[in-house]
């Protein structure tokens, strides 16, 4: 056998095996199969590492934002900052685990609640924590949280932490409170990705489902309805695992649901209180659901990009997170559903936030808004005028913020006393 003869079935073998490695690769990365996460983790730690010369750790760290200073918490004008509390959630550098921390007007922290998936679960052998996601501030001074992909948990929590109950299930994303203080949250008996969805009403004092209204319900009644969710005919909603991997796992994402309470039903003639708003983020559709009738009142798509956390307003207007996902920076935009009108609340070029995913907005009585940006590790507060009045960094070293996922702001009468816990 000549030399070349000998080459050819090695070159041959050579170029299968190369091919079987990227096919293998492929279908690892595509299905998600072992150990393809922890790869990417791996990955994400060395890019931490060469960016910012230490290790980070899984959604905990990011680049601090150009603005940040010394301070975690700074009230850049006393004049024009909303009176109240802010209560933000992220990553606590100090006691190594995610809380919610509790800013007085000021910006001094005056309570912290632990928000620790492994303390709330029972799963001591987690190997990093699940962040927190949704939150709902109760005025008793407990907490009302639900955790992100791989957490299948939501909790009640007191001032210290502890569990006054808990639910183990795919409880995800915003959690908002009613007239009657029932929560409403979204739930899956599958995944946070899964076509499979519903809106949960929830008892807040036990956790006990009350309520649920399955995407397969809102599809059934009506025609109109599974144009609007933009389902062909006799589409079956299927869990992920039964359905072709790729674009059509994650066809809705719900990120928001939030009944619209008396107080604001006067400025919005065409709905009617308990009415419920929703935000379904692959659809870039915020709409809103009649929860008897199972009617859509009013929808739009857009102008917003993979939006999150839309608000009924006491204008009578509807305010939508618009994360502008890869146009470099985020922004508000309002809209008007009995006219169709709509507006952008500018900013100056010093004052841009961007978050490409989640994030969190909030109209204060002062026309301000609070804004956290979680990829930013961040929050402000920005002016009817567009000028930051305050803004919180979650400063976790020189250059490094630690995350941040959620911001609300609460009146100062919110609580008849500040939370304590007899540990601090």
């Amino acid at each position: 056998m000549s030399k070349r003869e000998k080459i050819i079935p090695l070159a041959s073998l050579a170029l299968l095996v190369t091919l079987l490695v990227f096919l293998s690769g492929f279908a690892f990365r595509h299905y998600h199969i072992w150990p393809t996460r922890d790869l990417l983790l791996l990955r994400q730690q060395f890019e931490f590492y060469r960016r910012f010369g230490h290790w980070g750790r899984e959604n905990q760290f990011m680049k601090a934002n150009v603005t940040s200073g010394a301070p975690r918490a700074v009230v850049k004008d006393a004049g024009e900052v909303m009176p109240g509390y802010r209560a933000i959630m992220g990553f606590d550098v100090a006691l190594e685990t995610y809380s919610v921390r509790l800013l007085d007007p000021a910006g001094e922290q005056v309570h912290v609640w632990p928000t620790s998936y492994r303390a709330l679960s029972g799963d001591t052998e987690a190997t990093h924590e699940i962040n927190p996601h949704g939150m709902q501030m109760m005025p008793d001074g407990s907490i009302v949280v639900n955790f992100a992909k791989g957490g299948p948990l939501m909790a009640r929590i007191d001032a210290c932490g502890e569990p006054l109950w808990t639910r183990e299930g795919v409880y995800h994303h915003s959690i908002d409170i009613d007239d009657d203080g029932t929560l409403w949250t979204w739930f899956s008996p599958d995944t946070v990705s899964s076509p499979l969805q519903s809106i949960l009403q929830m008892d807040a004092e036990t956790g006990e489902h009350l309520r649920e209204i399955s995407m397969e319900e809102v599809q059934a009644a009506s025609e109109r309805n599974a144009v609007m969710l933009a389902l062909p005919d006799g589409y079956k909603l299927s869990p992920v695992r039964e359905i072709r991997r790729g674009l059509e796992d994650d066809i809705f994402h719900p990120n928001d649901v939030e009944p619209l309470r008396r107080e604001f039903a006067p400025a919005f003639p065409d709905f009617s209180p308990g009415d419920l708003l929703i935000s379904l983020r692959e659809l870039d559709l915020v709409a809103v659901l009649d929860p008897e009738s199972l009617a859509f009142k009013w929808t739009a798509y857009g102008p917003w990009i993979r939006q999150h956390d839309p608000d009924f307003t006491e204008t009578g207007r509807i305010e939508i997170y618009d994360n502008a996902t890869g146009r470099g920076r985020s922004g508000i935009i309002s809209v008007d559903p009995a006219t169709g009108d709509i507006r952008r609340f500018h900013t100056p070029p010093d004052s841009a936030w961007y978050s490409p995913w989640q994030g969190k907005q909030q109209r204060l009585p002062s026309g301000a808004h609070l804004i956290a940006v979680p990829t930013q590790g961040r929050v402000v507060e920005i002016s009817e005028d567009g000028e930051i009045v305050f803004e919180f960094n979650n400063i976790a070293g020189d250059g490094v913020n630690a995350s941040v996922f959620n911001a609300v702001w609460l009146p100062e009468d919110y609580y008849e006393t500040v939370p304590s816990c007899a540990a601090e």
